[in-house]
Order: C-alpha cells, then sequence, then structure tokens
C-alpha cells in the first residue's frame, strides 16, 4: 500500500505537490511518455521533468 498513514495534511497555499516515490513514478512515467517528443533538460533538484522548449 503506497498511502499507509494514521493521517494527513493538506497546505492549500504550497504549490509543490510532494508524493513518495512509489506512488509518484507512475504518473511521472505517463507525463514523460506524453511528452516524448520535447527534450528533457537536466533536473533541478527534486524538479525531474524540466523539458528545454526554447526551440517551439
Amino acid at each position: 500500500m503506497v498511502f499507509k498513514t494514521s493521517g494527513m495534511i493538506i497546505d492549500s497555499g504550497t504549490v509543490i505537490t510532494r508524493l513518495p516515490p512509489t506512488a509518484y513514478s507512475a504518473p511521472r512515467d505517463k507525463f514523460r511518455e506524453g511528452m516524448s517528443k520535447y527534450p528533457l533538460t537536466n533536473p533541478l533538484d527534486i524538479f525531474d521533468t524540466c523539458y528545454d522548449l526554447s526551440n517551439f
């Protein structure tokens, strides 16, 4: 089970959503699949879905 916890905190003022790696990897992989025609660029810390769109 990915989300096994006794509670949850929702901060509606936070612009970044953090998920456990096992919960994050599937949607990240699907997003990358949909963006496959665009070149990935070097990740910036936790941001591993960064693309170089300067030529588009």
